[in-house]
């Protein structure tokens, strides 16, 4: 599932912010500076993409490894125990 994002100018949110009850605004001010002091938040589309980045860089080194070091790890392992 692809989420929609919009685009919204200063105007357009200081319109908003001209409209909204009084007592909405404190929650509104407070959101807009819990999003301003996160800048990594991300919609969570884009942090499992990052994830699964992550794991196919890890994959990709697993895979370069040689039966060498393969055979270095299980002496190592086989020495430990």
């Amino acid at each position: 599932m692809k989420s929609k994002t919009q685009s919204i100018t200063r105007q357009e949110v200081i319109a908003l912010a001209e409209k909204m009850p009084v007592e909405k605004l404190a929650i509104w001010y407070e959101y807009g500076l819990f999003v301003q002091s996160h800048p990594l938040f991300m919609p969570a589309q884009e942090a499992i993409q990052e994830v699964y980045a992550d794991l196919d860089e890890e994959m990709a080194a697993w895979d370069k490894a040689s039966d060498e070091d393969w055979l270095k790890m299980e002496r190592l392992l086989a020495e430990g125990s």
